[in-house]
């Protein structure tokens, strides 16, 4: 841990009780972080990998016996707040996933022919694998520190629909300065709007008269087909962790099942596997949430064996997705890497690249530029905006009432 912030208690009702004999040398610092740890999770932190630090000066505490209990913090008044220091390289692998995406949208977007392309594996299939091995990971442990599946729903609600309606406004003003529809382009703006900025109700790729010359006509948002996947995995695994009460065996095993289930329907589908987008990203997802519960419980050398056993199984069994279960594992590890400190994204800009690369893309593409200065052109304008869309829209919305924690009881 590289810093620590100071927390402090109330000063007069510390005094109060140590004129009555009830202030004893209680408090560690190891005591103290993992009850902070829990707290923050219950009140909204971004399930990210972070470690909450608190710091008591002067290191003692009131309790009224011998020992230490988090009972002891709960009668005192803390102004608590928080600090993430962020582990690993997962935010420069979600980097890497979405500029990935952006690469081969570019191809697309152009009507060239992709290249790096390994069988049916593009970098932007490599990409969306990417972000649901984290997503996964990451998920399945905010859920377990949180312990309610209503505050989980809410801080997943809190960081991706925020800057999804940003993008749906944007998509509009684009398209009212491209459309050549005239008033038929207003008339679906309303439905436009509410499907992109709602999501699980279906969502309006084009607008009318807009980007129809374009080598890839008409679409303006094509990266979201992903999310309502996503969205609905984080609905099952909360209702799952209710059925099952928060407990990680049998929130585990659950898993488990449902990740059995998958791979038998690749056996008896007689659907094209290819387009099985859903079932594959569950497998990918369910590998990094197996990985982070078993880890959280029984340590890192045993969440390996896990997962290289269910991979060695799935890749046995099921020749579909013979190789996801590994490349989850594969994911998770390196994001546990801590890469140099000049290499660490200094804001996570992962979110905004991967939405407004597409809008972005297909206007550049709409005035005929070659490859590489339409992508030179396309990178430099989308950073601009996620940047602006992680501060102005992101990131307060994610520290709405979870930047300060004030743990009160009288």
């Amino acid at each position: 841990m590289d810093k620590e912030t100071p927390h402090v208690l109330n000063r007069l009702e510390l005094k109060r009780r140590k004129s009555q004999g009830r202030v004893h040398s209680a408090y560690t610092t190891k005591q103290t972080e993992r009850y902070v740890a829990r707290q923050g999770a219950a009140h909204g932190q971004d399930s990210r990998c972070e470690k909450q630090v608190l710091t008591i000066r002067p290191r003692r505490c009131v309790s009224g016996g011998e020992g230490m209990t988090s009972q002891a913090l709960d009668n005192d008044t803390l102004i608590v707040r928080t600090m993430s220091v962020r582990a690993g390289s997962f935010d420069l692998l979600r980097l890497t996933a979405a500029l990935m995406v952006l690469w081969s949208h570019q191809f697309a977007l152009l009507g060239v022919p992709e290249t790096f392309v390994y069988g049916a594996a593009s970098p932007s299939a490599v990409g969306v694998y990417i972000f649901f091995a984290i997503s996964g990971y990451l998920n399945a442990q905010s859920l377990l520190r949180g312990q309610s599946s209503w505050r989980f729903l809410v801080r997943r609600a809190r960081r991706v629909y925020p800057a999804l309606i940003g993008l749906a406004i944007f998509c509009v003003l684009v398209g009212a300065f491209f459309t050549t529809a005239g008033s038929a382009f207003w008339e679906r703006v309303p439905d436009f709007v509410f499907r992109n900025a709602t999501i699980l109700f279906g969502i309006r790729h084009t607008l009318p008269g807009v980007f129809e010359t374009n080598p890839f006509p008409s679409a303006m948002n094509g990266s979201l087909w992903t999310l309502p996947i996503e969205i609905k995995l984080y609905i099952y695994l909360a209702i799952i962790a209710v059925v099952v009460r928060y407990r990680p065996r049998f929130l585990l095993v659950a898993l488990l099942a449902v990740f059995l289930g998958f791979l038998i329907w690749f056996h008896v589908t007689s659907k094209m596997v290819e387009t099985a987008y859903f079932q594959k990203f569950a497998i990918v997802f369910i590998s990094g949430a197996t990985f982070a519960i078993v880890e959280r419980h029984r340590g890192l050398g045993t969440a390996i064996i896990v997962l290289v056993s269910i991979a060695i199984l799935t890749a046995i069994s099921t020749s579909a997705v013979a190789l996801l279960p590994a490349f989850a594992l594969a994911t998770i590890l390196i994001g546990k890497i801590e890469p140099p400190t000049w290499l660490q994204p200094r804001l996570d800009i992962s979110y905004g690249i991967y939405l407004f690369a597409f809008p972005v893309q297909q206007v550049i593409a709409s005035y005929g530029l070659p490859f590489w200065p339409s992508l030179a052109l396309s990178l430099t304008i989308t950073t601009g905006l996620a940047m602006l869309s992680a501060v102005l829209i992101e990131q307060p919305a994610v520290k709405w009432r979870s930047s300060t924690i004030a743990l009160a009881r009288s």
